[in-house]
């Protein structure tokens, strides 16, 4: 009983912290007293040109994709790389160097398939 007791305050409170975020936004906000600039997109103050509903290619969203996949991926390495220096060092005993520098170097193989993969497909061309 008393789990739902504490799901039952967590519900209230976050429920409150949103009610709360709302109407502070709603009593910050401008009400209209500004001209028709206010309705417009900021574009580092300058004025906006043309419409903002313009078609993008599906080449950028390929390109951006990719990006975000590799960029993700090489994070990975970062704790490997601090995990292989206690490693090979000895400071983990229970770890095998070998399988770790295998199991790297698979992670890494599969990285490199998926680039050649990519750069076959042409998705990094730039055009």
């Amino acid at each position: 009983m008393t789990e739902y007791i504490a799901i039952g305050f967590f519900l209230l409170v976050s429920l409150g912290f949103a009610s709360a975020a709302l109407l502070l936004s709603r009593m910050v906000a401008a009400k209209g007293r500004h001209g028709k600039d206010t309705l417009e997109p900021y574009e580092c103050g300058e004025p906006s040109h043309g419409s903002s509903r313009i078609r993008f290619q599906p080449g950028y969203y390929l390109i951006a994709l990719v990006f975000m996949i590799f960029d993700v991926e090489t994070l990975f390495l970062f704790p490997c790389a601090i995990l292989a220096k206690k490693i090979f060092k000895g400071e983990l005993p229970e770890i095998s160097p070998q399988f770790f520098a295998i199991e790297i170097g698979l992670f890494v193989g599969i990285l490199f398939i998926g680039l050649i993969f990519v750069w076959r497909r042409r998705i990094l061309r730039w055009e």
